[in-house]
């Protein structure tokens, strides 16, 4: 019975933490909305009177707070990166990440109380541009500028830069050179304007088998050939301006029933950013339905396309393999990218290959 209720567990892990992780931000955001918000924009008012100071010094006792909070789901989120390293390293990780979020969410917090003073009705707009932008930049410029600043090496002429070729041609595009690049960010890569193109192969990725490459680079391409990446920024676009413009009308009512007076002052910033994280949730629930069809339609054509149903299940365990050794957000895995149950993934490969194997079965009769 107990084991039957941990293989459970593991199975539903990230959508346990996923769970987990908005009831502890939620219950942080309440305590804080209720009991200790406006004594702490009032201890800092008292130190001085610039609103940038103030929203600074409010903001870093304010998510140094949050990181202490959260610090224990954390720590069981990881407790397999913790088994495999240290405490100490798993705790000097966490705290560079938190770091750099911190000064992403500081920039964040600035810009919107700045419109927020400037117009209290309209400021969702720019800041929605603002958000679309960033979006847009986080994106696209690491997965696509990374060649304009380190050298790539040409794969050596072979079977399976051939093979990689042609792939790439089952989806239309037409592949004039293949590379390695050791600071890639992303695993696979095309550039270029079409109808010839480049394609960057990540270093990391060159230790992984030929089959499991070729996975890769069929996905890459699926993307490409359905237009998966236009579609995810423009959905992703849009969920933005929606979510903004549906906080604007919430927002000040919300704040006023917690006994916030002025919604530009930062006391309210635990009212706005919980309804934030609650209307983004609710908007990525739907967003992600598309997103995760559009998964579904590149698992179908990665796996019509390399006939490789073994290697595809292998590359999912070396990618869970991979992420078991890093330090693990389920919140963003889970809700905000869409990723989908590597379960059912694995099944639709399964199933793929009995088929094929039915198949090649009926061919020798």
């Amino acid at each position: 019975m107990l084991d039957a209720l941990i293989a459970k567990f593991n199975s539903n892990r990230k959508t346990i933490f996923s769970a987990l992780e908005i009831i502890c931000a939620i219950v942080y955001l309440f305590i804080m909305a209720y009991g200790f918000s406006r004594p702490l924009r009032d201890a800092v008012g008292l130190m001085t009177g610039n609103s940038i100071i103030v929203i600074t010094l409010y903001f870093s006792v304010f998510y140094t707070l949050y990181f202490i909070f959260s610090l224990p789901l954390k720590y069981f989120q990881n407790l397999a990166y913790i088994r495999a390293n240290s405490f100490v390293e798993w705790l000097q990780v966490v705290s560079k990440k938190e770091i750099s979020v911190f000064f992403v969410m500081f920039f964040v917090v600035q810009v919107i109380y700045f419109f927020l003073e400037t117009d209290v009705f309209w400021w969702w707009m720019p800041v929605s541009f603002l958000c679309i932008a960033s979006l847009y930049t986080w994106e696209l410029a690491p997965k696509y500028l990374a060649t304009l600043f380190f050298k790539a090496k040409a794969l050596a002429p072979s079977a399976f830069k051939q093979r990689l070729i042609e792939l790439a041609a089952l989806g239309d595009m037409k592949v004039i050179e293949v590379f390695s690049l050791a600071y890639a960010k992303s695993e696979v890569v095309f550039i270029g304007q079409s109808p010839e193109r480049k394609l960057i192969l990540s270093e990391k990725i060159m230790a992984y088998s030929p089959e499991e490459i070729e996975i890769l680079v069929a996905r890459e391409t699926a993307e490409h050939y359905y237009g998966h990446i236009r579609f995810k920024l423009i959905i992703q676009a849009l969920v933005i301006l929606l979510s903004f413009f549906i906080v604007n009308f919430v927002f000040k009512p919300t704040a006023n029933y917690f006994g916030f007076e002025f919604i530009f002052d930062i006391e309210t910033l635990p009212v706005l950013t919980g309804i934030l994280y609650i209307v983004f949730v609710l908007m990525s629930l739907i967003q992600n339905h598309y997103l995760r069809s559009m998964v579904e339609q590149s698992d179908m054509y990665v796996l019509k396309a390399t006939q490789a149903p073994a290697a595809f299940i292998s590359l999912l365990f070396r990618q869970q393999d991979n992420e078991n050794k890093q330090t693990i957000n389920y919140f963003s895995s889970r809700i905000l990218n869409g990723s989908i149950s590597d379960i059912k993934r694995i099944t639709c490969a399964q199933d793929y290959a009995q088929a094929m194997a039915l198949k090649e079965k009926g061919k020798q009769k």
